[in-house]
Parts: structure tokens; sequence; C-alpha cells
């Protein structure tokens, strides 16, 4: 068996796949953007821990990120302003950024089109989450209490209550209907993470989730931040460097057109060391 790639042995950045045991890394913000930037909710940062509230224009959606928590991505809907929740979603820490924001792309995306989808009877046709996950290959089976969808390598799966409580239990408890997971049983806290949705959250929001989680598409990551229980079942890959990119673009080229004048020599620049410290958001 091939020695796993050391998390410290490059400082650029490689392509990492599957993307469920990739990691957090240190850069939370693709999620806080999509919603602060490009969608303009309003919010406000507490500079003191870090945490970062978040709130719909209409003040029925509140996305919070909560660095000292477990489970730091929180989601709450109402039906209205200022009322209970319908439903809560919350992320593990070391969730990868990229189903968080999956998720709440699509939560954005039916509040603005079709916001009847996120805040009326929800869709009880649980086939809606696992289709995604079926469609891939995962085993479903199914338990007098649970449906219950697992990776091939047993990695990463989806787990469905049948028969959930009432809302106003399952909320006031967090005891959740959906939960997706990821990583080595056993693994350390930051190799493994859950998602947890409660029993009325949209179906289609917790398929956005299950689609970007077996996405062959591989991520971004520095190879320090990959959880070290992972290595062992991730292929990481190294991602071409700036000057290998110019020459293939320049055998491109050539192939198309001919032999072409030589240009200028340029010196390539070199990058910085990665550092595995945390970033503070500049919010």
């Amino acid at each position: 068996m091939p020695e796993p790639p050391s998390p410290g042995g490059d400082d650029r950045e490689a392509l990492v796949a599957p993307r469920f045991l990739a990691g957090a890394h240190c850069d939370t913000d693709a999620p806080l953007d999509l919603l602060i930037k490009r969608r303009q909710w309003p919010h406000h940062d507490f500079e003191e821990d870090g945490s970062l509230f978040i709130s719909s224009p209409c003040h029925r959606i509140r996305v919070a990120f909560r660095g000292d928590y477990l489970q730091p991505w929180q989601i709450a809907a109402s039906e209205e302003a200022m009322e209970a929740p319908s439903w809560l979603a919350d992320f593990g820490g070391s969730t990868p950024p990229e189903i968080v924001e999956a998720f709440v792309e699509t939560l954005a995306d039916n509040l603005d089109n079709t916001p009847e989808r996120v805040f009326a009877s929800p869709n009880r046709y649980v086939e809606t989450a696992i289709a995604p996950l079926r469609q891939a290959g995962w085993e479903v089976r199914f338990t007098g209490t649970h449906t219950t969808v697992t990776e091939p390598s047993g990695l990463a799966g989806l787990n469905i209550k049948q028969f959930p409580g009432p809302r106003s239990e399952e909320i006031d408890a967090l005891d959740t209907t959906f939960t997706i997971w990821a990583g080595p049983r056993d693994g350390d806290h930051d190799a493994r993470w859950e998602a947890r949705f409660t029993r009325d959250t949209p179906l289609q929001l917790v398929a956005a989730a299950t689609r970007s989680l077996i996405t062959g598409k591989p991520v971004m990551r520095y190879p320090a931040d990959i959880p070290r229980d992972c290595l062992p079942y991730v292929t990481v890959l190294p991602t071409p460097a700036p000057l290998d990119l110019g020459r293939a673009d320049a055998a491109r080229a050539t192939t198309r057109t001919g032999p072409i004048a030589s240009a200028p020599a340029t010196t390539a620049t070199s990058t910085a060391p990665h550092s595995t410290t945390t970033p503070a958001r500049t919010r």
C-alpha cells in the first residue's frame, strides 16, 4: 500500500478527493461571502469570539457562524420574522465549507425565487434526499426505525429517522431527523463531522448537501489542512505550478500555429509558505 502523503510536506495547495474527507481548512469565508457580498444580506460580526450572525432581508432566515461551537454553522428558518423556528440545521466544525455553501446557496435561491418551498409544508418523500447517493452507488438499508445510506467504503453516510417526534420537541432537544456524517469511525474529532437537520427542513436543501457530498470534483487544500486520520483514504494531487501552466499553453499554441517567436523570459515568483494559523476574518 502506498505511503499516504505527508500533511506538512508542501506549502502549495493541492487537489483533494473525495471532498467529504478533505477537512474544513482555515478559510470559512466562501459560504459567508455568498450571503454577505453576493446577496447583500445584513450581518453583525462579534470580534470578541469570532462569531458572525447573518439575516435574510425578510428576517425569516438566520445564519450564524460560531467558531467556538462543535457545530459552528447554524441555520434557522421561521415562517414569520421573530417567530419560533420552523426548522433548524447545523454543520460540524470539520465540515468542508463547499458542502455548507451548497446548502446555503440553494436556500438563498429558493428564498428569492420560490419562498413557498422554504416555509410551506415539507416534502415527506425522503427519496429526494437519498436519490443523489443512491445514484452514486451508495448502499440503502431500511430498519424498523431508520433509513441508512452508506458510502461503499463506509466513510460517509446519511441517517434518516423513520418516525420523528413533534416539531417542538425535536427543535427543543435538537433531536434531528436527518444526519449526514463523514470520516473514519475511529478518527480524531477533526477527521469526523456531522450535518444535522430537523424534521421539517425542506428536502431539496438536504439534497443540495448530499449532491455536494458525492461530487467527484476535487477541492483545493493545503496538505497541512487535511485531517491526518483521513490521509490514507484521500487522493492528493499537486496543482500545476504557474510556470508549468505557461509551458503547457505555449505547447498548445505551437501545435496550432507552428513555432512561435521566443517571448522575453519572466521570473516566476515563489509562493509564501502557508500558515496553519486561522486568519481573522476581515469583515
